[in-house]
């Protein structure tokens, strides 16, 4: 089954969420070829967060990616759906703690995996005073579009967004134990109609 972008991330999350209790599939005892080591970003630049994401996307099966993943978030982090992608009664916020969850799910129960983030280098980022009316100390915004590809491993679910149709604001600020550093402090997914 293929869904479109616009059910395709809430569904993919929500779906996640619900099935990562289930349990993990063991790994593949097949040894593979050694990969060069990944040259992860020192998060002293606003764009490095999202450039981190997508590398943990890119080596979901690195052992690292999982731990960056988490180290990205803020602690205050959350993801917000477009409201008008979520069900009546569904949640529209991910905790920190649901996110990661959520990505180690993905993570460990994919055939296939692909997220892009553009513009990755280069893209405006607006100073940001508060969040949702509570002061988000040196915070910035920048808006980017993305592309996400995922297929579960037992392939009963393939999801995709549709080129152009999908936007996330990424909220990053300071990181709490080192002020050189930048975080995720927040995701705003939308849809572009």
């Amino acid at each position: 089954m293929v869904r479109s972008r616009r059910v395709a991330l809430p569904f993919l999350l929500s779906l996640s969420l619900v099935l990562a209790a289930t349990g993990c599939f063991e790994d593949d005892p097949v040894k593979v070829k050694e990969k060069d080591p990944i040259d992860w970003p020192d998060l002293t630049d606003r764009d490095d967060v999202a450039k981190t994401i997508v590398l943990c996307y890119e080596n979901p099966t690195d052992n690292e990616a999982m731990t960056r993943f988490e180290g990205l978030l803020h602690s205050q982090y959350f993801f917000a759906f477009d409201p008008e992608d979520v069900n009546p009664g569904d949640p529209v916020l991910l905790t920190r703690a649901e996110d990661i969850i959520v990505t180690q799910w993905l993570f460990e129960n994919h055939t296939e995996l692909y997220l892009s983030i553009y513009p990755a280098d280069g893209g405006a980022w607006d100073q940001l005073a508060e969040l949702y009316g509570e002061p988000c100390d040196g915070c910035w915004s920048g808006r980017r579009e993305y592309m996400i590809s995922y297929q579960q491993t037992d392939e009963s679910i393939r999801l995709m967004s549709t080129p152009g149709s999908a936007a996330v604001t990424i909220i990053v600020a300071p990181d709490e134990s080192d002020s050189n550093k930048w975080v995720l402090r927040a995701l705003f997914d939308e849809y572009n109609n």
